[in-house]
């Protein structure tokens, strides 16, 4: 199975899709950042562009619930030590995209425009 970069085959996907792919590309972006110096809560500006930040509630891996500024924060010390991989495989059924560290990963799958 061959992977391509997002960034290289985004133009092949629409709707919630592509929005799920823009995401993958903006969060691979602010976590590459967040190792500079500089990289603060502030930073995370973009991301809360395409969020609906006053509904936003996350749910984590051990049932934490937080809400956008509170998500912020721990995404600002999450970031520093994380690493986002975006690739799409050849096969419409399986690109992904992904998040870890040493403690979590996630992977979506996502499937091309017909």
């Amino acid at each position: 199975m061959d992977l391509h970069e997002i960034a290289d085959v985004a133009d092949g996907y629409t709707g919630k899709a592509r929005t799920v792919l823009e995401y993958s590309l903006l969060m691979k972006s602010l976590v590459e950042l967040a190792k500079g110096p500089g990289f603060s809560k502030d930073s995370w500006a973009p991301l809360a562009d395409i969020v609906a930040t006053d509904e936003f509630v996350r749910v984590g891996n051990f049932k934490e619930v937080m809400n956008w500024p509170e998500y912020v924060d721990f995404l600002t010390n999450w970031a520093t030590a994380s690493t986002w991989e975006v690739r799409s495989s050849d096969s419409p059924k399986h690109p992904t995209s992904s998040s870890s560290n040493s403690r979590n990963a996630a992977v979506s799958e996502i499937s091309p425009a017909s």
